[in-house]
């Protein structure tokens, strides 16, 4: 389905993907990992894929214990069997080549401009491309189709957080202030950012805004996306595959 992308040549030594699963059985619980009879520390490297049932869940940050590791990001509550992808780096220290997905092209602004096969989604807390992909198309395989629709191409930013991914990120944005405090001021009519006025936020004029406030204001109004209609799914697919770059 790929070949006829855009390809980038990426400076880096390659990595090879190997596949087994995991000795004993996990719980996930948001980033943490608990195993019962596991090896969690022979078994899994940094920067692992967990999946459970063909699905990836997320990537491996942290190995604490042989029963104990973390999660890049929040995953959904699971318990039983799962599969590691550990990446092992070979000593041929050569690039390779990657096909560019989220390049811009023609197709992309067509399906967008034909909004009869896009349908509205809400984005729910904790959801990601992969178990969005699931939920609507059956597989988490197409979760590169989502994200070039609603022209995406960085998850990191772009994509809403969870409520506690978002407490932890404005933490951290905001190391010496708490999330109470005002980030601006505003309008109360035009809603507009004003310069504070003693005066008028007495009268009511002007009203103040949270740093919680204002950055849970971005990540709300990045739970509306726009998802193809499944019956158009593969003709979506075969136009980006053969469209010229």
């Amino acid at each position: 389905m790929l070949r006829n992308l855009p390809q980038i040549i990426v400076p880096v030594s390659e990595f090879t993907g190997t596949d087994s699963m995991l000795t004993g059985t996990i719980s996930i619980s948001g980033k943490i990992i608990t195993g019962t009879n596991t090896l969690f520390i022979s078994e899994i490297t940094p920067g692992a894929e967990l999946y459970v049932d063909d699905i990836m869940v997320g990537m491996i940050s942290r190995i604490d214990t042989d029963t104990k590791c973390y999660l890049e990001e929040e995953a959904e509550t699971y318990s039983g069997m799962a599969t590691i992808r550990n990446f092992i780096k070979s000593d041929l220290g050569s690039p390779i080549t990657m096909t560019d997905i989220l390049v811009r092209i023609q197709p992309t602004k067509k399906y967008l401009e034909k909004s009869t096969i896009l349908v509205p989604y809400v984005v729910s807390d904790g959801d990601t491309p992969e178990n969005v992909s699931y939920k609507f198309y059956g597989t988490p395989l197409y979760h590169w189709v989502i994200l070039i629709i609603n022209e995406i191409t960085d998850p990191r930013e772009e994509w809403p957080l969870s409520e506690r991914q978002l407490t932890d990120m404005i933490a951290l944005k905001y190391p010496n202030n708490i999330s109470s405090d005002v980030y601006e001021w505003r309008d109360t009519i035009t809603g507009y950012v004003v310069d504070y006025d003693a005066g008028s936020a007495t009268n009511g004029d002007i009203y103040s805004v949270s740093i919680y406030e204002y950055e849970t204001e971005k990540n709300e109004a990045k739970r509306n996306i726009r998802l193809i209609e499944p019956v158009f799914l593969q003709q979506f697919i075969t136009a980006y595959n053969q469209a010229p770059y």
